[in-house]
Protein backbone atom coordinates (compact mmCIF):
# COMPACT_ATOMS: atom_id res chain seq x y z
CA UNK A 1 0.00 0.00 0.00
CA UNK A 2 2.65 2.51 0.79
CA UNK A 3 4.68 2.04 -2.53
CA UNK A 4 1.56 1.69 -4.40
CA UNK A 5 0.20 5.24 -3.19
CA UNK A 6 3.74 7.06 -4.05
CA UNK A 7 3.79 5.60 -7.30
CA UNK A 8 6.85 3.35 -6.40
CA UNK A 9 5.38 -0.51 -6.96
CA UNK A 10 6.03 -0.19 -10.38
CA UNK A 11 9.67 0.74 -10.02
CA UNK A 12 9.52 -3.29 -8.04
CA UNK A 13 8.05 -4.85 -11.19
CA UNK A 14 10.49 -2.94 -13.39
CA UNK A 15 13.57 -4.79 -11.88
CA UNK A 16 11.49 -7.83 -12.64
CA UNK A 17 10.74 -7.37 -15.91
CA UNK A 18 13.16 -5.20 -17.83
CA UNK A 19 16.29 -5.33 -16.21
CA UNK A 20 18.87 -7.66 -16.07
CA UNK A 21 21.12 -8.27 -12.94
CA UNK A 22 24.05 -5.82 -14.43
CA UNK A 23 21.47 -2.99 -15.21
CA UNK A 24 20.42 -3.66 -12.12
CA UNK A 25 23.90 -3.29 -10.54
CA UNK A 26 24.74 -0.38 -12.69
CA UNK A 27 21.63 1.72 -11.63
CA UNK A 28 22.10 0.81 -7.66
CA UNK A 29 25.54 2.21 -8.03
CA UNK A 30 25.43 6.61 -8.17
CA UNK A 31 28.57 6.72 -9.95
CA UNK A 32 27.50 5.19 -12.73
CA UNK A 33 24.90 8.08 -13.70
CA UNK A 34 26.40 10.20 -15.94
CA UNK A 35 25.21 12.30 -19.09
CA UNK A 36 28.25 11.87 -20.97
CA UNK A 37 27.77 8.16 -21.32
CA UNK A 38 25.05 8.43 -24.09
CA UNK A 39 22.22 10.63 -25.03
CA UNK A 40 20.47 12.60 -22.95
CA UNK A 41 17.22 10.72 -22.90
CA UNK A 42 19.35 7.66 -21.74
CA UNK A 43 20.56 9.69 -18.78
CA UNK A 44 17.01 11.10 -17.64
CA UNK A 45 15.66 7.69 -17.99
CA UNK A 46 18.35 6.17 -15.74
CA UNK A 47 18.37 9.01 -13.05
CA UNK A 48 14.45 8.14 -12.98
CA UNK A 49 14.58 4.45 -12.21
CA UNK A 50 17.55 5.24 -9.47
CA UNK A 51 15.65 7.83 -7.78
CA UNK A 52 12.19 5.49 -8.18
CA UNK A 53 14.30 2.68 -6.89
CA UNK A 54 15.89 4.45 -4.09
CA UNK A 55 12.23 5.85 -2.86
CA UNK A 56 11.11 2.68 -2.79
CA UNK A 57 13.75 1.14 -0.92
CA UNK A 58 13.62 4.32 1.75
CA UNK A 59 9.68 3.83 2.15
CA UNK A 60 9.60 -0.31 2.53
CA UNK A 61 12.64 1.10 5.16
CA UNK A 62 10.49 3.62 6.92
CA UNK A 63 7.34 1.13 7.01
CA UNK A 64 9.33 -1.62 8.73
CA UNK A 65 9.40 -2.38 12.85
CA UNK A 66 12.80 -3.14 14.10
CA UNK A 67 12.79 -6.94 13.92
CA UNK A 68 11.77 -6.87 10.06
CA UNK A 69 14.35 -3.76 9.68
CA UNK A 70 16.89 -5.75 10.74
CA UNK A 71 15.92 -8.83 8.31
CA UNK A 72 16.23 -6.40 5.28
CA UNK A 73 18.58 -3.65 6.00
CA UNK A 74 21.65 -4.59 4.27
CA UNK A 75 19.93 -5.72 0.67
CA UNK A 76 20.90 -2.68 -1.90
CA UNK A 77 17.65 -3.19 -3.90
CA UNK A 78 13.97 -2.58 -2.86
CA UNK A 79 13.11 -5.22 -5.07
CA UNK A 80 15.32 -8.05 -2.77
CA UNK A 81 13.88 -6.08 0.00
CA UNK A 82 10.42 -6.83 -0.94
CA UNK A 83 10.60 -10.31 -2.44
CA UNK A 84 12.21 -11.14 0.85
CA UNK A 85 9.21 -9.61 3.28
CA UNK A 86 6.69 -11.26 1.09
CA UNK A 87 8.30 -14.80 1.27
CA UNK A 88 8.46 -14.40 4.86
CA UNK A 89 4.64 -12.86 5.57
CA UNK A 90 3.23 -15.16 2.32
CA UNK A 91 5.37 -17.76 2.25
CA UNK A 92 6.10 -20.08 -0.18
CA UNK A 93 3.68 -21.02 -3.56
CA UNK A 94 2.85 -23.95 -1.65
CA UNK A 95 2.33 -22.33 1.91
CA UNK A 96 0.25 -20.11 -0.03
CA UNK A 97 -2.09 -22.86 -1.77
CA UNK A 98 -2.56 -24.21 1.24
CA UNK A 99 -3.20 -21.35 2.77
CA UNK A 100 -5.95 -20.42 0.36
CA UNK A 101 -7.09 -24.47 0.85
CA UNK A 102 -7.92 -24.04 4.04
CA UNK A 103 -9.83 -20.85 3.78
CA UNK A 104 -11.74 -21.52 1.00
CA UNK A 105 -12.89 -24.78 3.24
CA UNK A 106 -13.81 -22.38 6.16
CA UNK A 107 -15.59 -19.97 4.04
CA UNK A 108 -17.90 -23.25 2.47
CA UNK A 109 -18.45 -24.69 6.21
CA UNK A 110 -19.57 -21.45 7.49
CA UNK A 111 -22.35 -21.39 9.62
CA UNK A 112 -23.62 -19.09 12.49
CA UNK A 113 -22.46 -20.59 15.72
CA UNK A 114 -25.07 -21.16 18.27
CA UNK A 115 -25.85 -18.00 20.97
CA UNK A 116 -23.20 -16.10 18.28
CA UNK A 117 -24.38 -12.43 17.42
CA UNK A 118 -25.11 -11.64 13.99
CA UNK A 119 -22.31 -8.90 14.16
CA UNK A 120 -19.99 -11.21 15.84
CA UNK A 121 -20.65 -14.04 12.79
CA UNK A 122 -20.24 -10.72 10.36
CA UNK A 123 -17.36 -9.89 11.67
CA UNK A 124 -15.81 -13.69 11.54
CA UNK A 125 -17.51 -14.18 7.96
CA UNK A 126 -15.74 -11.00 7.15
CA UNK A 127 -12.19 -11.64 8.18
CA UNK A 128 -12.49 -14.91 5.88
CA UNK A 129 -13.20 -12.90 3.05
CA UNK A 130 -10.32 -10.18 3.60
CA UNK A 131 -7.85 -13.59 4.04
CA UNK A 132 -9.20 -14.83 0.79
CA UNK A 133 -9.03 -11.93 -0.89
CA UNK A 134 -5.27 -11.19 0.47
CA UNK A 135 -4.33 -14.48 -1.19
CA UNK A 136 -6.36 -13.49 -4.25
CA UNK A 137 -9.63 -15.91 -4.11
CA UNK A 138 -12.83 -13.36 -4.60
CA UNK A 139 -16.77 -14.18 -4.94
CA UNK A 140 -18.76 -11.79 -5.63
CA UNK A 141 -21.57 -10.31 -3.74
CA UNK A 142 -24.39 -12.61 -4.60
CA UNK A 143 -22.17 -15.33 -3.40
CA UNK A 144 -21.55 -13.46 0.16
CA UNK A 145 -25.06 -12.92 0.44
CA UNK A 146 -26.28 -16.66 0.01
CA UNK A 147 -23.62 -18.06 1.81
CA UNK A 148 -24.63 -15.82 4.71
CA UNK A 149 -28.45 -16.76 4.38
CA UNK A 150 -27.19 -20.42 4.21
CA UNK A 151 -25.37 -20.23 7.21
CA UNK A 152 -28.27 -18.85 9.70
CA UNK A 153 -29.30 -21.14 12.31
CA UNK A 154 -32.87 -22.82 11.37
CA UNK A 155 -34.76 -20.17 13.74
CA UNK A 156 -33.87 -17.83 11.08
CA UNK A 157 -35.28 -19.66 8.18
CA UNK A 158 -38.59 -17.59 7.93
CA UNK A 159 -36.44 -14.63 7.89
CA UNK A 160 -34.51 -15.77 5.27
CA UNK A 161 -37.01 -16.99 3.21
CA UNK A 162 -38.74 -13.76 3.27
CA UNK A 163 -35.63 -11.97 2.23
CA UNK A 164 -35.20 -14.47 -0.77
CA UNK A 165 -39.19 -13.61 -2.03
CA UNK A 166 -38.87 -9.50 -1.18
CA UNK A 167 -34.88 -8.50 -2.02
CA UNK A 168 -33.36 -8.38 -4.98
CA UNK A 169 -30.49 -10.06 -3.37
CA UNK A 170 -28.16 -9.46 -6.88
CA UNK A 171 -28.69 -5.71 -5.63
CA UNK A 172 -28.28 -6.29 -1.84
CA UNK A 173 -24.75 -5.19 0.22
CA UNK A 174 -23.50 -7.32 2.50
CA UNK A 175 -24.02 -4.33 4.95
CA UNK A 176 -27.63 -4.06 4.01
CA UNK A 177 -28.25 -7.92 4.44
CA UNK A 178 -26.61 -7.36 8.17
CA UNK A 179 -28.70 -4.49 9.06
CA UNK A 180 -31.49 -6.41 8.10
CA UNK A 181 -30.77 -9.11 10.03
CA UNK A 182 -30.00 -7.31 13.04
CA UNK A 183 -33.74 -5.92 12.91
CA UNK A 184 -34.62 -9.99 13.26
CA UNK A 185 -32.31 -10.57 15.75
CA UNK A 186 -33.61 -8.16 17.63
CA UNK A 187 -37.38 -9.31 17.30
CA UNK A 188 -35.80 -12.73 18.68
CA UNK A 189 -34.52 -11.10 21.32
CA UNK A 190 -37.79 -9.15 22.41
CA UNK A 191 -39.61 -12.82 22.01
CA UNK A 192 -36.95 -14.80 23.97
CA UNK A 193 -37.22 -12.00 26.77
CA UNK A 194 -41.25 -11.80 26.47
CA UNK A 195 -41.44 -15.78 26.77
CA UNK A 196 -39.66 -15.63 30.52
Amino acid sequence: MILKGQDLYSSLDEATSSSSSDEEENLESEEEIHPCEGDLKSYVARSEKFGLRHKARNALMCALSEEEYTKVHSFKSAKQMWDTLALTYEGSLEVKRNKLSLLARKYELFEMEENESRQTMFGRFQTILNKLSFLGRTHDNFDHIDKLLRSLPRKWRPQVTTLRASKNLEKLSLEELIGLLKVHELELQQDDAGRK
